[in-house]
């Protein structure tokens, strides 16, 4: 029998007294595509750390091509072949695609660097692999996908044979991701082995060969995708049964409360055309739409980010400007961004620090900010919100990713009547999701709520009404029923299948 191009049997990783790994056996083949799931906590980093050699095992045996690994080192690891490409892309933005593929191994010639046989070589990796980028072009001119593909071409030059993806869809569009999945199935194709750690279920059915779940650092899933439901790796993963599923509840016409925004024929440069919406009280709306449909667009103008070059906006019947986030702010809106690390916390600051931000107003004494109102205010959010730790005193930094985001909820729910959330549940596991959709169902009285998802299926989850762009116009524009069918959806803002 053929060795498995990469083995591990019996590990088992503990820090301090805390077990993170129990007991896991895992392999991957070459010329298998192999997902790897399990909610955060899981032991998913952990496993895939030991592969990469960036930590050694506790207890438990690895071997990599028949070979028992006896140094666990990234620098061993890397130069036998097996290449970790996290959301964080580690490229130069100021060299081009073929410096930073064979960067620190430039081709010389007579002492000078070959830049002839370099592009060459750059040029024959990337056809290998169906990546249409011109090796002379500079990483700072890439789409996200296609710096994707770049560290992947990188990997490939180095001659990697297992590739661990972590988490790519959390910063890749659905439309990106079709051109990303033809370039894992390449690498497929090559002969390669590929671990691809996601949190989306969409995914798997269409990637996926065979399926390993982790749950509380125990393997409990370890199967090939023929073999199983998508519904039953959502209660291994969460080791909840079906009927806990967040399901939302139809709301009857007569629960939407009064008319709050009307957008009327805005229209932004060549990106946005005649958008003519109205938005209730009560209601869960959801704008979905691809990379290039506007819908971020759209957000940022409700927001006061961007100033739309045409057309009128009514908040409460009142025309209103919005020619700046503190005017957003001053008329009632929040504005939850999807880069929460870049730009929506202050994550060396505290909960509290955080939460309190755009509503300083509200906790100011006569000269000085009044702590009571402060400790009032956040410690109430703290509570409704359900954040872990429950200390307003704690450093964002280091707060899991899904409390992050009940953090950056909780920051708007103050002031915000009406709400945009870009990408609420990016990068959450099922159960934190799960419990974010239920947040934003909770605080949606007397609000206007607007979700700006990446998927649409946790945009469905958590809507009542839902408008699709594509190339900046609405096309369809409707109230969210047990008939709605999302994969006509999907079509409609030009996916194709």
């Amino acid at each position: 029998m053929q060795d498995h191009l990469c083995e591990l049997k019996g590990i088992y990783k503990d820090y301090a007294a805390t077990p993170a790994l129990k007991n896991v056996d895992f392999h991957i083949d070459r010329k298998e595509i192999c997902t790897l799931l399990g909610k955060n906590g899981a032991g998913k980093s952990t496993l895939i750390k030991i592969i990469s050699g960036a930590i050694s095992p506790t207890k438990g045996e690895m071997y990599f091509k028949g070979k028992k690994v006896n140094v666990f080192n990234t620098k061993n690891a890397f130069e036998q072949g097996i290449s970790v490409l996290y959301q964080e892309l580690y490229l130069l933005p100021n060299l081009t695609v073929q410096e930073n593929i064979f960067a620190g191994r430039l081709p010389i010639k007579n002492g000078m660097v070959n830049y002839k046989r370099m592009k060459e070589e750059a040029r024959r990796i990337l056809e290998s692999l169906n990546i249409n980028i011109d090796p002379d072009t500079y990483i700072a001119q890439l789409s996200t996908v296609e710096k994707q593909l770049v560290s992947v071409a990188t990997a490939i030059s180095r001659k990697a044979e297992l590739f661990v993806f972590d988490e790519p869809s959390s910063i890749l569009s659905m439309k990106e991701l079709q051109v990303f999945y033809k370039s894992i199935r390449k690498l497929k194709e090559m002969g390669k082995g590929i671990i691809y750690v996601t949190h989306s279920l969409e995914e798997i059915p269409v990637i996926a060969d065979r399926v390993v779940i982790l749950r509380d650092g125990v393997k409990v899933v370890d199967d090939s995708l023929e073999n199983i439901k998508i519904d039953d790796i959502e209660v291994s993963i969460t080791g909840k049964s079906k009927k806990d599923k967040v399901r939302k509840k139809e709301i009857a016409i007569t629960e939407k409360g009064r008319l709050k925004v009307e957008l009327k024929s805005i229209c932004f440069r060549n990106l946005l055309e005649d958008i003519n919406l109205n938005f209730y009280e009560n209601l869960v709306y959801c704008i979905y739409g691809l990379e290039g449909s506007g819908k971020k667009i759209l957000g940022k103008i409700l927001f006061g980010d961007l100033k739309p070059t045409r057309g009128i906006i009514k908040i409460d019947g009142k025309v209103i400007r919005l020619n700046s986030p503190s005017d957003g702010i001053h008329n009632g809106v929040g504005y939850m961004v999807d880069e929460r690390a870049n730009e929506g916390l202050l994550l060396n600051k505290n909960i509290s620090d955080n939460i309190i931000l755009p509503c300083f107003e509200k906790v100011k004494g006569k000269i000085f900010l009044d702590y009571k109102k402060i400790d009032k205010l956040v410690y109430k959010r703290i509570d409704e919100i359900g954040i872990f730790p429950p200390r307003a005193s704690i450093i964002v930094n280091e707060l899991s990713g899904g409390n992050q985001q009940k953090v950056l909820l909780g920051k708007w729910l103050e002031i915000g009547f009406i709400l945009v959330l870009v990408d609420p549940t990016r990068g959450l596991d099922i159960e934190t999701n799960r419990k974010v959709i239920e947040l934003i169902r909770r605080f949606r009285k007397g609000r206007v709520t607007i979700v700006i998802p990446s998927e649409i299926e946790d945009g469905l989850a958590m809507s009542d009404w839902i408008v699709i762009l594509h190339n900046g116009k609405v096309v369809k524009n409707e109230e969210i029923t047990s008939k709605t069918n999302k994969r006509e959806l999907l079509k409609l803002a030009g996916l194709e299948f």
